[in-house]
């Protein structure tokens, strides 16, 4: 499965949306069935890689990475979908 950049933008603003704000209930559940299948989609994509990378994957990078920030000292941090941090 392809990721075109317009799917990745979708992805992006699932994870990154507060649903519970919206007061309507047909909204929320609106939102969680589109966060469902987002996440459905991942597990997809990350269960048909190999346990171990060998070379880079780009449709799982997309899939998993929202942003790097890389300091001039070499340092990088890595900014997953759901927020989550890690420096490298």
């Amino acid at each position: 499965m392809q990721i075109t950049e317009e799917s990745a933008c979708f992805r992006h603003f699932i994870f990154r949306f507060d649903y519970r704000c919206l007061t309507s209930k047909s909204l929320r559940l609106m939102c969680q069935v589109l966060l469902t299948i987002s996440l459905h989609h991942f597990l997809e994509t990350i269960s048909a890689v190999p346990q171990v990378l060998d070379s880079f994957d780009e449709e799982l990078w997309r899939a998993t990475i929202g942003k790097v920030t890389v300091f001039h000292d070499g340092k990088m941090i890595f900014q997953f979908l759901d927020g989550t941090e890690i420096q490298g």
